[in-house]
């Protein structure tokens, strides 16, 4: 459909301008930051930064512009975003834990995408500081047959018990990235931007969550 011959001057400008934060938030979801302590990266897979998009729509009175985390990564983008409150920590995120059982096959992705390797914390007589193991070596230690797909298993309900404990700390990288984009275009962007459209970031659960006006 051919866009309104009123309304092009405005879509190139959200064009150029959702770009951009498109850009910026991918940047967000990348770099190495610290995470519960540790320097990580929120991109394990690369799924969420291939699949941020955004859209906008102008309907006369109803102006908006939309970001979200489309195909796979709909189901968990933001959940990264507004992170995930624990059943002892707390983030402020809308989203919570309630105490059951969280999905290890996710973790279990990761755990393989990372190339994490199993340690042993299911020995008593070892140290706080858990060292790497191997299916052999719990074999041995434990008398029965230990394969690297248990060692995984045991490894992801682990870190999914600890998880539904502390939560998910949010980066915000959509929120981050509109605020860079608009810093970066000044006050007279700004102007025009807010007297002619909505900012939105969806949601899995409410696809037209308000972010800014």
């Amino acid at each position: 459909m051919a866009r309104p011959v009123e309304y092009q001057a405005l879509y190139d400008l959200l064009d150029d301008f959702g770009k951009g934060v498109v850009e910026n938030a991918v940047s967000n979801i990348r770099i190495i930051r610290r995470i519960g302590g540790k320097s990580r990266r929120r991109n394990a897979t690369g799924t969420l930064a291939k699949n941020l998009k955004f859209d906008r729509k102008l309907t006369g009175r109803s102006s908006y512009l939309y970001f979200y985390a489309g195909g796979e990564a709909s189901t968990y983008g933001d959940f990264i975003e507004q992170g995930v409150n624990g059943t002892e920590k707390k983030w402020g995120s809308p989203y919570s834990y309630r105490g059951g059982k969280i999905p290890i096959s996710p973790i279990l992705k990761w755990i393989n995408a990372k190339g994490i390797k199993p340690r042993n914390v299911d020995d008593e007589n070892r140290m706080k500081r858990s060292q790497f193991t191997s299916p052999e070596r719990e074999s041995k230690r434990t008398g029965k047959e230990v394969t690297m797909e248990k060692l995984k298993l045991r490894m992801a309900a682990r870190i999914a018990k600890s998880i539904s404990k502390k939560g998910i700390e949010p980066i915000f990288y959509f929120r981050d990235a509109i605020e860079t984009e608009l810093d970066k275009r000044g006050d007279d962007f700004i102007a025009a931007l807010d007297a002619a459209i909505s900012i939105r970031v969806d949601t899995i659960f409410n696809t037209k969550k308000k972010f800014r006006t």
